[in-house]
């Protein structure tokens, strides 16, 4: 993070030099600069995110040629079928100009760069070397201007100042706990309001361009309505739960104010320019419906099947015949659970259609492979001496083999002068001489 905190302090300290030129007070115009360089980073980013929500118009209009194109290949799983359906999808989404890294790409800028103007926040507004004792620099930001961005305050209260703050830290800042909650209460509420707008109009237009055929997209719209109310308060945690100084607070209420605007603006702009296609809409509505028919179909066989439980239970009351209604129950419990977890045993089993089909294609593959390749020529057999192998003996000519080294030529002299005894006898020594 440390190489997008440099960049962003760069910029905060350029408006700072430029509002303190203009004839702003030196601590008073880091409040501006913060807001300042909110809107200048995010100005930075708006062309990667329209390119990202446009990405996801086009694809979406793309949505009923891609199922219609799925559809003609859903029962061919060869590798040569699916690298052709591979294709005819690039094939497609190419004359419609999408691209998939305008999808995927901005939110790998947009995330390292919106946490290192956070992380630097962070970083001046609470130092590690405490509030009292001598700041140090970070990158072009002297240990000055640390001190001076300390000094700057909002309606009164400290950027740095916090509702947890200890009392000793607060006085020396200046301030109340009691100023404190005056600021901070209101900038929370601001800035739940803002999030939860931006998150709810998201969520709107998610919803009108809903995957109703996919039951990851539909698990995502449940999660994401899940943290909706942690969404909401999480402004209110981070005030008066955490270490949020007033100058986070400052940045969330601004960024959030920026990214709802953006967000609306470049929908509106869209629905004008690149709006969404007749076709795509009844395809939308035709998924919807498919989707609410079976979910009414399983719940209505349900409860059949719990009454007819029921019926079958009063009649082993009675004494009916056991067996009958045992099989007879289990064959209905059968027939509910084929119709509950059909499309995931139907998705099952294309996958395992398909696995099979490639190991086919592959075993076919290669056995054309080895039918190509010329037989190998036998290697000439050896000569058997009494059923035994004779193994060839390896030997090079006389004037061919290297003379060997010796490496320890007195041991070597010493075993050979041993060998030359006689059996039987005894090499005189030194100590039994006459």
């Amino acid at each position: 993070m440390i190489v997008v905190e440099y960049p962003v302090a760069l910029v905060l300290k350029g408006w700072h030099l430029l509002l303190t030129a203009l004839g702003i007070g030196p601590d008073q115009s880091w409040l501006i600069s913060l807001v300042l360089l909110v809107i200048t980073i995010r100005a930075l980013l708006l062309p990667l995110y329209y390119r990202q929500i446009r990405s996801g118009r086009i694809l979406a209009n793309l949505r009923p040629q891609i199922r219609a194109l799925e559809a003609t290949y859903a029962n061919r799983h060869d590798p040569a079928s699916r690298k052709e359906l591979m294709a005819k999808r690039k094939e497609l989404q190419k004359e419609n100009n999408y691209s998939m890294a305008d999808g995927c790409m901005p939110i790998f800028v947009l995330l390292p760069v919106i946490m290192g103007l956070y992380r630097l926040l962070i970083r001046i507004a609470r130092p590690s070397e405490g509030l009292q004792a001598a700041h140090e620099g970070f990158g072009p930001l002297s240990s000055a201007d640390i001190d001076s961005f300390l000094r700057a305050e909002f309606a009164g209260v400290p950027l740095p100042a916090y509702f947890r703050m200890p009392v000793d830290q607060l006085q020396f800042l200046g301030t109340t706990r009691a100023d404190v909650l005056h600021v901070v209460l209101p900038m929370a509420i601001f800035a739940s309001i803002f999030t939860t707008s931006n998150w709810a109009y998201t969520m709107r237009r998610n919803l009108r361009t809903l995957d109703y055929g996919s039951g990851a997209a539909r698990f995502m719209m449940k999660f994401m309505w899940l943290i909706g109310p942690m969404i909401m308060l999480s402004p209110f945690l981070v005030s008066f739960g955490g270490p949020g100084p007033v100058a986070i607070l400052v940045y969330w209420v601004c960024n959030n104010l920026w990214t709802t605007t953006q967000a609306v603006a470049v929908q509106k702009y869209l629905d004008h320019t690149m709006p969404y296609t007749d076709e795509f809409h009844e395809f939308t509505r035709t998924e919807k419906q498919k989707l609410v028919d079976r979910r009414r179909e399983v719940k209505r066989a349900k409860r059949v099947f719990n009454e007819r439980e029921m019926n079958r239970a009063r009649l082993l009351q009675q004494g009916g015949p056991a067996e009958a209604i045992k099989e007879e129950s289990a064959r209905e419990r059968a027939e509910l659970d084929r119709l509950i977890n059909g499309p995931k045993l139907a998705k099952k089993q294309r996958r395992l259609e398909r696995r099979r089909q490639i190991a086919a294609a592959r075993a076919h593959k290669k056995a054309a492979s080895a039918s190509s390749t010329p037989p190998a020529t036998p290697a000439p057999q050896a000569e058997t001496v009494n059923n035994q192998v004779a193994r060839p003996e390896k030997t090079r000519p006389e004037e061919t083999q290297p003379e060997k080294k010796r490496r320890f030529p007195g041991r070597q002299a010493r075993l050979e002068d041993f060998k030359r005894v006689p059996s039987g006898g005894k090499k005189n020594s030194g100590r039994h001489r006459a």
